[in-house]
């Protein structure tokens, strides 16, 4: 699958995993998540995401969300297609891999990546996990898949597009 461009509805195709960049707060910032289509538009978000209480400091924990809205989110800047999931057995192993995600709940400086952690840490660590557990195939290492990720961002941004390509075309 080639690069596709959009201003529409992204074409995400059904049992497809996907890493998800969207727009944040700030230029060069970007919210990180992790997308399993199910039956289109539906599908599952994985993410870390931080949250606030009304009594105490804000606070990290995992986020799963059933949604239809992501095809057609104007935040959605790059949908990058990691792997096909070709039966159920498959879809229960991507769940179970991010479900064992480690979310620190009062966030902190994550030494092995270099940075506090958020939802970026988190898929960076989902991704590890799905490489090693031979769901996502990619030859380099995550900081890689993140730097050409990045570097999609930033072209899809200039460019004013939304992006949606094939992890085995970056």
């Amino acid at each position: 699958m080639a690069m596709q461009t959009s201003n529409g509805l992204l074409p995400f195709r059904n049992n497809d995993l996907y890493l998800i960049i969207s727009a944040f707060d700030r230029p060069d910032q970007w919210y990180w998540s992790l997308f399993v289509c199910i039956s289109y538009p539906w599908g599952h978000v994985y993410n870390a995401v931080s949250k606030s209480s009304y009594w105490g400091p804000v606070y990290w924990e995992f986020e799963e969300l059933v949604l239809d809205t992501l095809v057609q989110s104007s935040d959605v800047l790059v949908a990058i297609k990691l792997a096909s999931l070709p039966d159920e057995e498959s879809l229960v192993a991507v769940f179970l891999a991010v479900c064992a995600i480690y979310v620190p709940r009062e966030g902190g400086f994550v030494e092995k990546w270099g940075e506090d952690f958020g939802c970026k840490v988190w898929v960076k660590e989902a991704l590890e996990k799905l490489i090693s557990d031979g769901l996502v195939e990619f030859e380099g290492g995550v900081n890689e898949l993140e730097e050409r990720a990045v570097a999609i961002v930033r072209m899809a941004c200039s460019e004013g597009v939304r992006v949606l390509v094939d992890l085995r075309d970056i």
